[in-house]
């Protein structure tokens, strides 16, 4: 049951790729506005529970509950809720190369109804690119501001953002967190994946540590600060060797 303030729960979650087993068990909540760091190592199992709760892989095993909707295991409808309830920085997203930036965001604007193109506008020109570029005369790094800015162009409760920082230079990663801080709705939550720790220490409130498909801690990193006197990595590290 949802207490009101409680966004996403997530319970008993398992999931196998062939024999090996990914997540084990996975159960916890987030709250409405809050900033959650996803860290582990690489194979923890992030980015497989990342694409379960924003509906690109089914929920066979355990449940996902996003505001009052409930996607459990064996369920005959898709996951197009959780995919229309979030929005979701993958690996897969990409765009046709010939596409103008401009194209990118009429596309968005005629796929989901909570795209707002002004915003995508203005993120565009925070990041200093041009509308009338093609994707495919873009960098990487470029590729990259334009994803970000397709994806938080959206109005939706909850982001997921899967390493956010690939191939972004420290100047372009203070941008965006100062755009998830001042550009977004104050109810919104993120679940942000990284290796960056310390990008996004300073902003966030909670923090997901996964190893070995489990979640080892779910803590506020205010909490850890004050009664352990260590940053969120001497803690993350001090996790990983238990």
């Amino acid at each position: 049951m949802s207490n009101g303030n409680e966004l996403l729960i997530v319970e008993h979650m398992k999931k196998n790729i062939g024999s090996n087993e990914v997540l084990k068990d996975i159960s916890f909540k987030v709250n409405k506005g809050k900033l959650v760091l996803l860290i582990g190592s690489n194979g923890a199992g992030k980015t497989t529970l990342l694409n379960i709760i924003g509906g690109q892989s089914k929920v066979l095993q355990g449940a996902v509950q996003l505001e009052n909707h409930l996607i459990a295991e064996n369920h005959l409808e898709t996951n197009e809720i959780l995919r229309r309830r979030t929005a979701y920085l993958s690996a897969d997203l990409t765009f046709p190369t010939h596409w103008l930036i401009s194209e990118i965001g009429k596309y968005g604007g005629a796929l989901f109804p909570d795209f707002n193109e002004d915003s995508f506008k203005r993120f565009i020109l925070t990041f200093q690119l041009g509308h009338n570029q093609s994707y495919q005369s873009l960098s990487l790094g470029q590729q990259m501001k334009v994803k970000l800015s397709f994806i938080l162009a959206r109005e939706v409760p909850l982001y997921l953002l899967d390493e956010p920082f690939t191939n972004l230079d420290l100047e372009t990663r203070l941008d965006l967190v100062r755009l998830i801080i001042s550009e977004t709705s104050p109810d919104a939550s993120f679940i942000i994946a990284t290796h960056l720790i310390g990008e996004f220490e300073q902003i966030c409130d909670e923090a997901l540590m996964m190893k070995d498909g489990t979640i080892r801690a779910h803590i506020e990193i205010d909490d850890i600060r004050e009664k352990s006197q260590q940053s969120l990595i001497e803690f993350y590290q001090e996790e990983l060797r238990k």
